[in-house]
């Protein structure tokens, strides 16, 4: 008897998967605004509670964590780092983390009245990592069943450092699962490729060739779905199923983790991409960046079937 998706995502086994990208802090500072300003026509914000989360890479690590996967992060922290968000992320994610000398880790405040964000305040310093860094990074161990690169084009996936992931995968015959943020032909080497609508538009050429090794890219088309091609040929698409939006804030990388930990199973990229649209699903019915767990896609499954 042919297993039902929900069966078959009960029993799907934890993996060892490596998560390699741009660690990112999300800092929410939440309170109330009853008034303007005397000074300029903008809110004031009173009653502030602050808290971080991991964003970024540690963001889509965190979910593959709450998935039931064995996940290990490998990213780099600037000078800006707090002792308590670094003593947060390693509660979160084990992690391999570079003290880099350079720059600072993106952090994005986003200021918060009423559950409505009123301001994003974002600060980094965008540069590609140093050549020390990259050595520094280049002692990996590849013993994983698969490797994620979650690219926010913040510098840590340097053309050095993206050619050594390459090089270790195929050598280990691991696969490599992409999110991109430049130019597709950047990420040669990857044999799938995540990403949502605009980036599909501004990043693949109309052009464009798949190179070997390319199984598929899968697209999130937001409100929509999600689809996966098989060059210029559309294999398949799931319609979404949230309800309503509250947060589209870290959508894609539940997605991604979602589907990550269904490929590291083996399972074919229609079930792959249906599980990773139910997971972004439940996500952007919630506030912030957070994790979706398991039992947070086999309770969704039980209400949809």
């Amino acid at each position: 008897m042919q297993q039902t998706i929900l069966e078959k995502f009960q029993s799907i086994k934890p993996k060892n998967i490596l998560v390699i990208g741009d660690i990112i802090f999300d800092k929410y500072v939440m309170g109330k605004t009853e008034r303007l300003s005397p000074e300029a026509p903008v809110p004031v914000l009173n009653g502030m509670v602050e808290f971080t989360v991991p964003g970024g890479a540690a963001n889509v690590a965190s979910n593959l964590i709450g998935m039931g996967h064995s996940t290990a992060l490998v990213g780099v922290l600037g000078q800006n780092k707090m002792e308590d968000d670094l003593k947060l992320l390693r509660h979160w994610v084990p992690s391999f983390l570079i003290d880099c000398k350079q720059g600072c880790t993106p952090t994005k405040t986003r200021f918060i009245s009423n559950r409505q964000q009123i301001l994003r305040l974002d600060e980094e310093n965008i540069q590609p990592i140093s050549t020390e860094n990259e050595n520094a990074l280049m002692v990996l161990n590849f013993n994983f069943d698969t490797v994620v690169v979650s690219d926010y084009n913040k510098g840590t996936i340097t053309p050095r450092i993206y050619s050594y992931i390459v090089k270790n995968c195929q050598k280990n015959k691991t696969p490599l699962i992409v999110a991109p943020k430049k130019n597709i032909n950047f990420y040669k080497g990857a044999n799938i490729l995540v990403m949502n609508k605009i980036e599909y538009n501004s990043f693949v050429p109309k052009n464009f060739k798949p190179w070997k090794g390319l199984r598929y890219i899968v697209v999130t088309c937001g409100e929509d779905g999600i689809e996966y091609f098989n060059w210029k040929k559309v294999e398949g698409f799931h319609k979404a199923t949230a309800k309503y939006v509250v947060d589209v804030t870290g959508a894609g990388d539940s997605t991604l983790a979602a589907f990550t930990g269904c490929l590291s199973n083996d399972w074919d990229i229609g079930d792959a991409t249906y599980i990773a649209n139910i997971a972004g699903g439940i996500k952007v019915q919630r506030f912030g960046t957070c994790v979706v767990s398991k039992q947070d896609i086999i309770d969704e499954l039980r209400n949809v079937h």
